[in-house]
């Protein structure tokens, strides 16, 4: 089931010219049901945060690295390779996040608080 599209108001009141575009040249308005989800994910918001639905335990996965074997040169390789990669993306979502919170996109957790001691959370962040 589809809608037809509805016409501007300009091209209602002066006619659709043959080619399908209004009188105005302009084309018709074509409704689109994804519109407002491609706003949303173009939004700065959005780009700062990778995965709405799974958030990172920053200190979690730093203890499971710390906690790997490190007996051979191999194994002290991999587990700084792996501190090293968690730590970047760690800081590429804190830079995200304070910049989020910097243009005001993030509200505060504690909302009733003077700004002053406004504390906010952005991707287990905080």
């Amino acid at each position: 089931h589809t809608l037809p599209p509805p016409l501007p108001a300009a091209a209602a009141a002066s006619g659709k010219a043959a080619s399908g575009k209004a009188a105005s040249g302009v084309a018709p308005h074509e409704p689109s049901w994804v519109r407002c989800e491609e706003e949303l994910s173009a939004s700065p918001l959005a780009a700062a945060s990778d995965d709405r639905t799974a958030l990172r335990d920053w200190n979690e996965e730093y203890q499971c690295y710390q906690d790997l074997p490190s007996l051979t040169l191999m194994d002290r390789v991999n587990k700084a390779k792996m501190i090293y990669k968690l730590w970047m993306e760690f800081q590429e979502a804190a830079v995200a996040g304070a910049s989020a919170i910097s243009q005001g996109l993030v509200p505060p957790i504690n909302p009733t608080e003077p700004p002053r001691q406004h504390v906010f959370v952005f991707n287990n962040t905080f």
